[in-house]
């Protein structure tokens, strides 16, 4: 009978046309697209995007715990898909398990650790927390240095090892003029 209810709430909504993202939207169903989007902000350092799409949540009527809790769940996945022997262990559709692979490869599992520590911490402060938003807010912004790509030593990695790169006092001197840094 509930099952009945939610399909007739969902095609209603719909206008008899049902898609997935109609069925979210009329459920209010956290889906796991915003946890992918959030830690796709997290490896790129991007705070105040964090931020905004934290905001974008709670103001579609998502609680802050039952953010902090599916993210524990996210990151939980995350650990699981790192390694392909554990990967069975998802129970999700194969183009999902794959997006997961994706990003769990770009993750360490130190980080994946120390963030899942942070979210439960977090989640058991909650309830007597006097402002839930703002924990919930530093908890998130807490986890994006455990993420961040270190872009400085990636692109280090691309330059030529350092006798090669050394120039002539002239030469440098030179390029400093003509790139406005010295006169």
């Amino acid at each position: 009978r509930d099952a009945l209810s939610m399909f007739d709430r969902i095609a209603s909504f719909a206008g008899g046309h049902i898609t997935y993202q109609h069925a979210l939207e009329s459920l209010n169903v956290l889906d796991y697209t915003y946890f992918i989007r959030i830690f796709e902000l997290f490896l790129s350092g991007d705070h105040r995007s964090v931020l905004l799409l934290l905001d974008e949540l709670m103001g579609k009527g998502f609680e802050g715990q039952t953010i902090l809790t599916g993210l524990s769940a996210f990151v939980r996945d995350l650990l699981v898909a790192q390694h392909p022997e554990t990967l069975q262990l998802l129970e999700k559709p194969d183009a999902v398990a794959a997006s997961y692979a994706t990003i769990a490869q770009q993750c360490t599992p130190a980080s994946l650790f120390a963030a899942l520590k942070t979210l439960v911490q977090a989640d058991q402060q909650y309830r007597g927390a006097t402002n839930k938003r703002l924990l919930v807010e530093l908890s998130f912004l807490s986890m994006v240095p455990l993420f961040k790509r270190d872009l400085t030593s990636i692109s280090l990695l691309r330059q030529p090892p350092l006798h090669l790169r050394r120039l002539h006092h002239t030469q440098l001197l030179n390029r400093l003029v003509r790139d406005g840094l010295l006169t």
